[in-house]
């Protein structure tokens, strides 16, 4: 065997297409410097894997199909690298999921209005241009040369210093390699898609191709889960067998620390209302409840749905609880300050808010909801109010605020601001991290007033308030990290994300006509609970009978089974990793 030949062979994919190689590369660099803003030290050693592969794939065809094949993978390359800057330098993101859609769902006026309203002479200084010097440098080397002169080494001299530089390459973004294989390959439902996003990964979707390989095939799978949750007769099947029932507040906050919270004895007065309610048997706070995952999106779906993790199929294949108390004749508002109908370029959070945007879906849940955000919850309190008078004999109203969100500072005004560094004994914390866990406590505090606001719009009614967040939050308890991690690994990890607060509020007038309602939640106030049960629990307490309620999912209920897997992130038991169990 003549080894000089074999490694003459690796040099191939290089030789027959050193200009592609050179100045795809060179456009590679562009992309990664200009849009990523992490692992652009890895991305550098895999473009160089990636162009291999695909140069290695071109000089495996005839000379005339590789020249057409070259020049569309060319021109197409251009194109994305041009519309993928442009987009980052002038709107604030990459091709993603939220700019596809925008671009499927908007008419031809509306793109050349928004196209009018964002290209101007300055696109002629931006980072665009650098994309057009490569395009200028490519096509007159082209004209000049059919291909690139490599300098004058021996074949495999060349094909060695390619096999080493492929092999290193190789091993260096495998790790990335499986996490973009299990994203746009393996993933079948936005519960994947959320799952796979967690795993460890090096420069991500480094190139606007894999950007919009990912869009593509994050809006393909909303589009199939939104089309099951659009169809299925009958699915949506309810009706009320208790006219008798109180009105229903669902109060869904945001990055909740059960840690930071005064009513689950936290050393600092951040949830003084909570607190004084508690003591005064308005409300009923339960100990032991977790969340199903740490993201808002995923929450969200287990949330609305009446599917849970023990159940067969997929999140989208059951109905939303908000549809069913719209089939049952209640009145559904959805004030929420993250997923008020997005504009077009408006990006926020698709895979969270796809299901309840959707215009017939959103129809089919809600009979009103407020149109806009602001900077500070209590906003949501005046579109309450301009909502108010369509209110009817039965009404479902659900807040959903932004709460504790990362970016502690700016969730409160300056004037609610309570605490500050000197409140804190924690010598192994820096300044900017005391000051990060001082934000985070001002927030906390100034969520319990606006509950408290949101509350007292009830307080003279008949009404129950089931307050809960999303998820939970670290903030710096047992270590010294903020906010949420990728992978759950600890013990610690879990105890600070999953943990929740969770607490039913009843008006006095609510408590002496529904004493039952009271008395429940007081026996079931220390039962194991997930929240991707919450639904059964809304249907309970609306009297509404439908095929997919199940009392051994109802927290309130006689029948709750206790014993039921707490699965969270659908893949670890909760109890078992904090010791529980």
């Amino acid at each position: 065997m003549d080894w000089q030949k074999i490694l003459a062979i690796f040099g191939l994919p290089i030789r027959r297409n050193s200009r592609i190689f050179v100045m795809m590369y060179l456009l590679g660099l562009v992309c990664i410097m200009t849009t990523n803003d992490s692992g652009k030290h890895i991305a550098v050693f895999e473009l160089f894997f990636d162009l291999y592969v695909l140069c290695a794939v071109l000089a495996a065809l005839p000379p005339t199909a590789r020249k057409i094949a070259a020049t569309v993978v060319e021109v197409l390359f251009y194109v994305l690298a041009s519309v993928d800057i442009f987009c980052w330098w002038r709107i604030g993101t990459p091709i993603c999921a939220e700019l596809l859609q925008d671009v499927i769902q908007t008419t031809g006026r509306e793109a050349a209005e928004a196209l009018g309203s964002y290209v101007g002479w300055n696109v002629l200084v931006s980072p665009v241009m650098m994309v057009a010097g490569v395009a200028v440098l490519d096509v007159w080397t082209a004209l000049r040369h059919q291909r690139w002169r490599l300098p004058r080494l021996r074949d495999e001299w060349i094909g060695a210093a390619c096999l080493v530089a492929v092999v290193l390459t190789a091993v260096a973004t495998a790790k990335n390699k499986r996490f973009i294989y299990y994203n746009l390959v393996k993933a079948r439902t936005s519960l994947d898609l959320q799952y796979f996003r967690e795993m460890p990964y090096g420069a991500g979707f480094y190139l606007p191709v894999y950007r919009l390989a990912d869009a593509v095939k994050t809006v393909s799978v909303n589009s199939n889960e939104i089309e099951a949750l659009t169809k299925g007769p009958g699915k949506a099947r309810a009706v009320m067998t208790d006219d008798n029932r109180p009105d229903i507040v669902l109060i869904i906050g945001e990055a909740f620390s059960k840690h930071h919270s005064q009513l689950y004895g936290y050393r600092l007065p951040t949830t003084p209302w909570q607190a004084s309610q508690e003591a005064d048997s308005s409300l009923v706070a339960f100990s032991d409840v977790v969340a199903p995952f740490h993201q808002t999106s995923e929450v969200f779906r287990m949330l609305f749905s009446l599917y849970t993790y023990a159940d067969r199929g997929q999140w989208s294949d059951y109905p939303l609880f908000t549809e069913l108390f719209r089939s049952a004749g209640w009145q559904v508002t959805f004030i929420t300050n993250q997923f008020a109908g997005s504009s077009l370029f408006n990006v926020w959070d698709f895979s969270g808010s796809s299901f309840l945007n959707q215009r017939e879906l959103s129809e089919a849940q809600f009979s009103h909801r407020n149109r806009r955000t602001h900077e500070y919850d209590e906003g949501l309190l005046q579109d309450y109010d301009s909502l108010r008078h369509y209110e009817g004999r039965h009404n479902l109203t659900i807040f959903h605020l932004l709460g504790q969100h990362i970016g502690y500072g700016a969730r409160y005004p300056k004037a609610e601001a309570a605490f500050g560094r000197k409140d804190y004994r924690r010598s192994e914390l820096s300044a900017d991290d005391l000051r990060e866990l001082a934000d985070y406590d001002n927030a906390t505090r100034y969520n319990d007033k606006v509950v408290k606001e949101i509350v007292g719009r009830f307080a003279n009614r008949d009404a129950v308030v089931i307050y809960l967040p999303d998820h939970g939050e670290m903030v710096f308890d047992g270590g010294n990290r903020f906010g949420r991690t990728l992978e759950v690994k600890t013990r610690n990890e879990v105890w600070q994300q999953f943990p929740i607060s969770f607490w039913i509020w009843m008006s006095d007038k609510c408590r002496r006509n529904h004493p039952d309602i009271y008395r429940r939640a007081v026996a079931a106030k220390n039962r194991p609970y997930m929240t991707d049960r919450l639904p059964h629990l809304l249907l309970a307490l609306g009297g509404i009978r439908t095929p997919w309620y199940r009392e051994d999912y109802d927290l309130l209920s006689p029948g709750y089974d206790s014993r039921q897997r707490r699965m969270i992130m659908g893949k670890m038991d909760y109890d078992k990793a904090v010791g529980q169990r």
